[in-house]
C-alpha cells in the first residue's frame, strides 16, 4: 500500500538516514566501565559469538591483539533514524553527543579498554532529486572532519535504495512521510519511520 504511494507521489522525499558511534574492543571488553565513564547507556551490544573466536588459533589472537585491526566486541549507540538533507545534520547530531565525551573516549582507548572508535552512516535514497529538487548535501565540512579526528574515529558508508529498508532493517518499516514545521517544510518532505511492535 505504502509503495504505491510513494510511487505515485511527484514531491521530492529527503534520503534516509540510519547512524551509529561504536567503541570497539577485545572480546571480553568490559561494557560496564565505558558506560560508566561515558554517562551513557548503549542502544546495543555485541560480541563475537564464543565459537568464532575460539576457532582463532593461540597466534591468531595475539596478532589482532597487537594490530587491534579486527574488533572482537562493540559497544554501541545508534540515533533515531532521520531524513536529512546533508550528512552535516547526521555527523552534528553524533557530535553532539560524544564530541564534548572525546576526552573519555580517548583515555578509554590509552587504558587500553577500547581499541577504536567508528562512526557507520547508512543511506536510504528515494525519489528525491526528481522534478528540479536539488540532490542531498553528501560532503564532510573541514570542521566537521577536524572534529572527528580528533576524536580519531573512523566513518563508514552503506548505500541502499529505500526499497530496501524493510528487508534491511529490522524492527522499521515506512509509515507515509510528514512535513515538519522547520527550514525543509516548504520543498521537501521527510520520511516518517516508526518501529514495529514486537
Amino acid at each position: 500500500m505504502h509503495t504505491k504511494i510513494i510511487q505515485e507521489e511527484t514531491g521530492g522525499f529527503l534520503p534516509l538516514l540510519f547512524f551509529e558511534f561504536a567503541l570497539g574492543g577485545d572480546w571480553d571488553m568490559s561494557y560496564d566501565i565505558i558506560t560508566q565513564r561515558l554517562n551513557v547507556e548503549p542502544t546495543k551490544l555485541w560480541r563475537m559469538p564464543k565459537f568464532s573466536y575460539n576457532s582463532f588459533s593461540q597466534e591468531a589472537v595475539a596478532r589482532i591483539k597487537k594490530s587491534k585491526d579486527l574488533v572482537l566486541s562493540s559497544w554501541v549507540y545508534r540515533f533515531a533514524p532521520k531524513s536529512y538533507i546533508s550528512l552535516k545534520e547526521a555527523f552534528d547530531e553524533i557530535l553532539d553527543k560524544f564530541y564534548i565525551k572525546r576526552h573519555i573516549v580517548n583515555t578509554l582507548r590509552l587504558d587500553d579498554i577500547i581499541w577504536s572508535t567508528s562512526i557507520r552512516i547508512t543511506i536510504y535514497f528515494t525519489n528525491f532529486g526528481k522534478l528540479g529538487f536539488v540532490e542531498p548535501i553528501l560532503d564532510i565540512p573541514v570542521a566537521t572532519s577536524r572534529n572527528l579526528a580528533e576524536m580519531q574515529t573512523s566513518v563508514s558508508f552503506y548505500t541502499y535504495p529505500i526499497a530496501k529498508l524493510k528487508s534491511y532493517e529490522k524492527g522499521y518499516d515506512i509509515d507515509g512521510w510528514r512535513v515538519d514545521d522547520n527550514d525543509y517544510s516548504v520543498k521537501y518532505k521527510a520520511w516518517n519511520v516508526i518501529k514495529k511492535r514486537l
